[in-house]
Formats: structure tokens, C-alpha cells, sequence
């Protein structure tokens, strides 16, 4: 039975890595960021509330295919308003998969609290392929490569 597990929780409380991280050990998992989704629709900036709603049924029809083919799906977002986690639980029961919301809380006391960046989504993920993803090889890298 696939599963949809909604991360939520605060900016930098880690929701992107321990996505990143649940996906990998599964097969066809799917880690889907909604802001990132967001940040893929032309001149979003100038329409965020309308560019928003948008990602977000795209995500849902993204989720529901990828759970009717018997993937698991893991969306990390920070929700507030309880509509857009009742519509990631009726997507899941409509796919006969398991809906789990893990809500992650940093506490005063932990060592290493990160702020949140003034960027835009689209930068952010910039900056986490960067850390995760290699990079494509340099001219540089060729001709040390070659030698």
C-alpha cells in the first residue's frame, strides 16, 4: 500500500532533508516541494496567492498519479490551514494509499537553529542542488582530466 506523508513544520526545521533523505530509501518515491512547484510558474512573484492555489492542484494531481501507481509520496511544506492537508488525506484514501502527517518542532534548546532566507523558493533550491546534486563537468575539469 503506497503511502503520502505531509512534512510540516516551520521554516528551517529540516523538512526538505529528511524528505530528500525518506525518499532515497525508497523506490520510486517522490519528494515533492509545492514552493518549488510554485517557483516553476512564469512571473509567480506578481501573482503569488493565484500562482500558489495553482501549485498546489498541480501537486495533488501529481500525488494522486504517482500514489495510484503504487509510489509513495513525501511533501514537505509548512501548512497552517488544515484545507490543503484534508485535500493530501482525500487524495491518498482516493488511491487507496495511507495518509501520515509528521509535524517537526525545533525546541529552544536545540544547538543549531537556521534562519530562514529571504530568497525566493527557486534560489533555495538552487542552493540545495548545489549541496546534493554533482555538478556537471568544466571546461577546467577536461583539460585536467585529459592530462
Amino acid at each position: 500500500m503506497p503511502l503520502l506523508v505531509l512534512l510540516n513544520g516551520g521554516p528551517a526545521s529540516g523538512k526538505s532533508t529528511l524528505a530528500h533523505l525518506w525518499a532515497r530509501e525508497r523506490p520510486l518515491a517522490l519528494s515533492l516541494d509545492v514552493d518549488v512547484l510554485r517557483a516553476m510558474i512564469a512571473d509567480w512573484e506578481s501573482h503569488p496567492v493565484d500562482a500558489g492555489l495553482r501549485a498546489r492542484e498541480l501537486a495533488l494531481t501529481m500525488i494522486a498519479d504517482h500514489l495510484a501507481h503504487g509510489s509513495d509520496v513525501i511533501v514537505p511544506q509548512f501548512l497552517v490551514n488544515a484545507t490543503f492537508i484534508d485535500q493530501l488525506e482525500d487524495a491518498a484514501v482516493k488511491s487507496g494509499a495511507r495518509f501520515v502527517e509528521v509535524v517537526l518542532r525545533i525546541g529552544s534548546a536545540s544547538p543549531r537553529v537556521r534562519r530562514p532566507s529571504p530568497a525566493h523558493p527557486s534560489s533555495h533550491a538552487r542552493r540545495w542542488r548545489s549541496r546534493h546534486i554533482p555538478r556537471a563537468p568544466q571546461e577546467s575539469d577536461r583539460r585536467s582530466m585529459t592530462l
